[in-house]
């Protein structure tokens, strides 16, 4: 395949072609400076620029658009006794412009949120006893015995990992880089 081919000198004034190469007719031209789109005369813009040419086949238009994704019009239903012992089928409800095949996907959401209470109690656990072990107040942690935030001593992320031999988390604290950007104090009592 024969590329397209731009001849002409490129110089304020001067016309550049473009020459469609092997491509077929019809086409459409697509005139760019450094890679941005721009109408095709040269001008004092095009000064210390690569002028390139886009050449690509125009085809024929296709007939109108139309939609046939299929939208619900009918809700799907379950249908029998969700109790241990007895099956449950499904409806596929009413969609439009006719789908040929349905898959179903059943799920017990209670049953994915039990598997998860655990992991969502380890992590409660972890705040509650990460926050209690910073004697300050920080963000949405305020301590009543230590109702400022002390930046000289708690400037610090507080990591856990969790050690399943001893069914506990350990806390470690790493010290915040603020040489970019300097702690600031935060009121939330003024109004501003």
């Amino acid at each position: 395949m024969t590329a397209p081919t731009i001849t002409g000198t490129p110089q304020v004034g001067q016309t550049l072609t473009a020459s469609i190469g092997d491509i077929q007719p019809p086409v459409a031209y697509q005139w760019n400076r450094a890679g941005t789109p721009i109408s095709g005369a040269t001008s004092a813009a095009d000064v210390g620029n690569i002028i390139t040419v886009t050449v690509v086949t125009v085809s024929p238009p296709t007939a109108a658009v139309i939609d046939i994704i299929p939208t619900n019009s009918a809700v799907p239903t379950i249908l029998g006794i969700a109790q241990q012992g007895q099956t449950l089928t499904a409806s596929h409800g009413a969609w439009t412009h006719n789908p040929t095949r349905y898959f179903y996907q059943w799920a017990n959401t209670s049953v994915v949120f039990v598997r998860q209470l655990y992991n969502m109690l380890q992590l409660g656990r972890v705040i509650a006893q990460g926050a209690a072990l910073r004697d300050e107040s920080r963000g949405a942690h305020y301590k009543p015995d230590f109702p400022e935030r002390d930046d000289k001593n708690w400037l610090k992320t507080t990591k856990a990992t969790f050690a399943p031999d001893a069914d506990e988390p350990r806390f470690e604290f790493e010290p915040v880089d603020v040489s970019l950007i300097p702690p600031r104090p935060r009121r939330y009592d003024a109004v501003k």
